[in-house]
């Protein structure tokens, strides 16, 4: 996984500051994952701003307030859903490297597993409409 979403098929944004900060949902082959786009910059992948060894994927930011925090829902490796509150800090977490991807690839394979099978393939076909 990347630190940006360049390699995503589609992106939602949910949320936007008064800093013109956007959050949202971008979706790759492997699934859906949280972003945030500050204001003028290019969309980041949230989860490679937390932790490499973080419990949860951050797949979602639905809200983003002006101090800059976030919140949205994740999942654990076992698949159950948390929501999660995301407050900025300077370098903490810094988790960019290819070590990183392949930690989090291999942590959240059984999770994303669980999601294909309720939800279909990620990235694949046309998007259904209601």
């Amino acid at each position: 996984m990347q630190d940006d979403v360049s390699n995503n098929v589609a992106s939602v944004g949910l949320a936007i500051n008064d800093n013109g900060d956007i959050t949202g949902i971008s979706f790759d082959a492997l699934g859906p994952r949280a972003f945030v786009r500050p204001s003028g910059g290019n969309m980041l992948d949230l989860n490679s701003l937390i932790p490499a060894d973080s419990e949860l994927h951050l797949f979602s930011a639905c809200s983003i307030k002006s101090r800059e925090e976030i919140i949205g829902l994740a999942f654990d490796a076992q698949g159950n859903f948390h929501g999660y509150l995301a407050t900025p800090s300077n370098g903490a977490g810094d988790s960019s490297d290819a070590s990183f991807a392949a930690i989090r690839s291999s942590r959240f394979e059984y999770a994303r597993k669980l999601l294909r099978d309720r939800f279909g393939s990620f990235g694949a076909g046309p998007v259904r409409q209601r």
